[in-house]
């Protein structure tokens, strides 16, 4: 903790520093443990903590569940649940991504394949834009062509096998 506590005061001499965590739910009790103990420390310096983790793989008996509950009682944790998209969000998404709306169809596919999960929608489009299933018609809307199966982006079937690594047989 003394070394990050060095290394932080020294950057924010230069100005405010931001430490992105990503996937919280997969540290270890040290590590959120250390996180924690820097944030008293850190409370008159411009610096912040933003993290992310998935609270449906944070289970009751999951050390960051303890962590959190440290951190609300000193009012140094602010959540921001993030809900999935819905089929206007996704329509918005696609629109600002490729400059062209996407038809309904389109829309309510990737909504029912992803549950509106952003990542999810993301690779998802992508993937379908990479194989050449979405077209443009002649009125410039994006709309899936015939396919026989859905595609599943490779990352995405990766973080679907470390998940089900967890789970017994």
């Amino acid at each position: 903790v003394h070394v990050f506590k060095r290394i932080i005061a020294k950057l924010t001499l230069k100005g405010p520093v931001v430490w992105i965590i990503e996937d919280l739910q997969w540290s270890d009790t040290s590590s959120l443990e250390m996180i924690a103990n820097l944030l008293p420390f850190t409370k008159e310096l411009p610096f912040g903590i933003w993290a992310t983790y998935r609270d449906e793989s944070v289970a009751r008996e999951h050390p960051l569940r303890k962590i959190r509950a440290k951190l609300r009682r000193h009012h140094w944790f602010s959540e921001i649940r993030l809900l999935p998209f819905t089929e206007k969000e996704i329509f918005d998404f696609i629109t600002k991504k490729y400059s062209l709306h996407p038809d309904s169809h389109l829309t309510s596919t990737l909504h029912y394949q992803t549950g509106g999960l952003p990542l999810l929608v993301n690779e998802i489009a992508d993937t379908l834009h990479k194989k050449n299933l979405i077209g443009v018609n002649g009125d410039n809307v994006l709309y899936l062509k015939q396919v026989d199966h859905f595609p599943i982006p490779e990352n995405i079937r990766d973080l679907a096998i470390l998940q089900m690594d967890g789970l017994s047989s």
